[in-house]
């Protein structure tokens, strides 16, 4: 992101998860083990909100992941069915978590949006965007500069070590390297771990 008038430094990593049915689990997994501060769901305001979308939708809220929408392609999708479209992620969102999606324009205060937005909030911000003729984009990035973090790291550090190992190597000239994620306390040189199931 780049910078702007909202911060001076900030980094924000990105994980890309597949929207397809055939990667649902890798999807599941991920968004269950990644710690993940925020969840962008991305619905294209043509043909709106698909099943996979759905099921996306109700796997961040089960993990009590905050959630925001990106409404993308608004500059080619016909204003009632953009509309329609809509109205139906309202619907959706009021019925199946009573959560209420606040639309945010370039006249909405980003500052006041993040006040009321985070975990345990009943406000879901949809964006509507353009990447062709740029409409919403700003206020996405500052929307994202100015998020925190949910997850209180600090605390974690001073837990037991414990690293979920998602994949491992055979690297010529080292032998094992491991590919996880460190999920509590802090791990050194020399230290004595235990490999298991948790």
């Amino acid at each position: 992101v780049s910078q702007s008038r909202y911060c001076t430094e900030k980094i924000i990593e990105f994980n890309d998860l597949a929207g397809h049915e055939k990667y649902y689990k890798c999807t599941a997994k991920q968004l269950a083990t990644n710690f993940l501060d925020y969840v962008a769901i991305v619905i294209n305001s043509g043909s709106g909100m698909q099943l996979m979308t759905r099921e996306h939708i109700s796997l961040a809220y089960s993990l009590r992941i905050p959630i925001f929408i990106i409404y993308t392609k608004i500059d080619t999708t016909p204003t009632n069915i953009y509309e329609i479209n809509l109205e139906y992620i309202k619907t959706f969102y009021k019925n199946k978590m009573n959560l209420n999606i606040v639309v945010v324009s370039p006249e909405t205060s980003i500052s006041s949006l993040i006040g009321k937005y985070g975990k345990s909030c009943d406000i879901v911000p949809l964006f509507p965007i353009s990447n062709v003729v740029g409409t919403g984009l700003a206020q996405v990035k500052g929307f994202l500069i100015s998020l925190n973090k949910t997850i209180i790291y600090k605390e974690a550090e001073t837990q037991s070590a414990n690293f979920l190992i998602h994949r491992t190597y055979q690297v010529q000239g080292i032998g094992i390297v491991l590919s996880g994620v460190m999920s509590s306390g802090v791990i050194r040189r020399n230290d004595t771990l235990y490999i298991g199931l948790s």
